[in-house]
């Protein structure tokens, strides 16, 4: 390597740019269903459809309530809701 294309052993403080802040926690947390270890592997399809139960059993099956849990608009929903054969 040239002297030219040599890196720099330290950056200078006015050089270097801050991290981004930390996106704000979300309001509430979402737990899936006792018994679920997710260090186990697991198709996403599964964690996904999973997720959908547990929110639903959490809001006693208000849709409103699991689709704002979720953060799933409505529509995204009752689609996943036929795709996992919940409905």
């Amino acid at each position: 390597m040239s002297a030219t294309n040599a890196l720099p052993t330290e950056i200078p403080a006015n050089q270097v740019n801050p991290l981004p802040p930390t996106p704000p926690k979300s309001e509430g947390e979402i737990y899936l269903e006792e018994g679920i270890d997710l260090r186990t592997p697991m198709p996403m399809r599964e964690i996904e459809r999973r997720a959908i139960i547990a929110a639903l059993i959490r809001t006693g099956g208000n849709m409103t309530q699991a689709m704002r849990e979720l953060g799933l608009g409505r529509t995204t929903l009752y689609r996943k809701l036929k795709k996992y054969g919940l409905r």
